[in-house]
């Protein structure tokens, strides 16, 4: 199922139509554009078995794997596995203000930064180099998904 949200055209990694931010940006820049914006999440430590969020669960933070490994599962489809730094979590159903549409357990120790719903938001609106950044996080989620990967 195609997501609602609009996303990238041209990008190297996303087929996605609507928008141009990945072609406006440059690896460089969206590089320096993590730099800027990772240290500003709070570091959470989360161990094997706990959960980040649940399903239909409001949306209240956005979630950037440093370290460890992350399952996403619901009742009618496979589980599948974050386990990428910099993968990012939750960001769509965040922007769109619906709860997360599955579980997510840790299946080792992890790391991850959160990001509250109004800090995103902040972000989102005022800061052009953070849009872009999580723009082409999303983009490369939604590719991820459609393709059946991570």
């Amino acid at each position: 199922m195609k997501s609602p949200i609009p996303t990238c055209q041209a990008c190297p990694h996303c087929a996605h139509p609507l928008l141009r931010t990945c072609a406006e940006a440059s690896p460089a820049a969206l590089l320096d554009a993590e730099r800027a914006l990772l240290p500003t999440g709070i570091e959470l430590h989360v161990n094997r078995g706990e959960y980040l969020f649940r399903q239909r669960q409001e949306a209240d933070f956005l979630f950037v794997l440093r370290g460890g490994a992350l399952e996403l599962a619901d009742a009618g489809s496979p589980p599948r596995v974050v386990n990428r730094p910099t993968d990012v979590v939750g960001l769509e159903e965040l922007l769109l203000d619906r709860p997360h549409p599955c579980d997510g357990r840790v299946l080792e120790h992890t790391v991850v930064l959160a990001f509250d719903k109004a800090q995103v938001r902040h972000l989102f609106a005022r800061d052009a180099q953070a849009r872009r950044y999580l723009l082409h996080k999303l983009c490369d989620g939604l590719s991820q998904r459609e393709a059946g990967v991570a």
